[in-house]
């Protein structure tokens, strides 16, 4: 997808489009949203295709006109202007292609270093996604799922744009396996559980930061998300849990937010209630995707990547006398 018309808000569909789903198109075409937030844009008639409601599910033909909301619009434009183009040093070069765990002519697949977050946005230019962009010279790096700013681990871009909507694909339909591996503290949790929380974001008055919170369905005012995250305790010493947690779904904060609600937030998530975590002067999160397994959008070959943990996770362990458990 590569031309708009003279109207910032439409884009006609191409030869290379032909045959896509819509709500699959549009993941390409702004990588910022995920498949719930298109087919809410869908439900809602911000989406029109030759001015007509979609569904998200209608095969695109070439000629076709798509129409959607102009913030978006601007959003990818300034993302893509060339005053966020970032120019590496040496050094920066070869730290980046240090966190590199594959890559081939499809994909990239790097282990998530702490504090960087994966998009541009307020206050933060320096971003996984535009350094991508400035490390591969031979194609365009797309995020096609995200990882909160404070949390390591496996964090996949695509190469091509076929790449990038069939692994988008896979994550909204929940094709993929993804494990995580936490520090949990507070209450004693079971061995193994499945915990069920719909989730809904609110905003924190005194501040006017988000966050996102559990609630119950069927309560008026008071509906959510659905959300499930599995996960098995695999060690334990006094107040402290080592746990490795799958979500089930794709919620925001999701893993944070669920242990929270049990009363056993993450070690270093301030944010839903767990204690600060300083390693030397950066504040860290017990937070890593260890784990990611999906198939191959070129081959369909199944396909298993961990990321190392990071040092202050390592080492932690190793404290606790936790190394073997994982």
């Amino acid at each position: 997808m590569s031309e708009s018309t003279n109207t910032t808000n439409t884009y006609t569909f191409k030869d290379e489009d032909a045959g896509q789903r819509i709500d699959k198109a549009l993941l390409h075409m702004f990588p910022q949203l995920n498949f719930t937030a298109v087919n809410k844009l869908c439900r809602k008639g911000q989406i029109r295709l030759d001015g007509k409601r979609v569904k998200g599910n209608e095969r695109i033909e070439v000629g076709r006109v798509v129409k959607f909301p102009p913030a978006l619009a601007q959003q990818a434009d300034a993302e893509n202007n060339e005053e966020g183009l970032i120019t590496l040093t040496p050094a920066e070069r070869k730290w980046l292609k240090g966190l590199i765990l594959f890559q081939d002519e499809h994909l990239l697949i790097i282990n998530k270093p702490a504090g960087l977050p994966v998009q541009a946005g307020s206050g933060h230019t320096r971003s996984l996604d535009r350094l991508m962009v400035a490390l591969v010279e031979d194609a365009k790096p797309r995020l096609v799922h995200r990882l909160d700013k404070a949390t390591t681990g496996t964090l996949v871009f695509a190469l091509s744009r076929k790449a990038a909507a069939t692994m988008a694909s896979q994550f909204a339909e929940r094709d993929t396996d993804k494990t995580y591996l936490a520090v949990v503290q507070g209450a004693p949790l079971e061995s193994e559980g499945v915990i069920d929380f719909a989730l809904k974001k609110t905003t924190i008055a005194e501040t006017g930061n988000e966050r996102v919170r559990a609630v119950k369905n069927n309560k008026e005012g008071m509906t959510g998300d659905e959300a499930s995250t599995a996960y098995k305790r695999l060690a334990r010493k006094g107040h402290m849990q080592l746990i490795e947690a799958k979500p089930l779904t794709g919620r925001t904060h999701q893993i944070r937010a669920h242990f929270s609600t049990m009363g056993a937030p993450l070690y270093g998530d301030v944010k839903y209630g767990g204690d600060a975590f300083k390693h030397g002067s950066k504040a860290r999160m017990f937070l890593h995707a260890y784990r990611l397994s999906f198939a191959h959008p070129e081959t369909g070959k199944a396909m298993t990547i961990k990321a190392p943990l990071p040092d202050y996770f390592d080492e932690y362990l190793d404290s606790m006398g936790w190394t073997s458990k994982i």
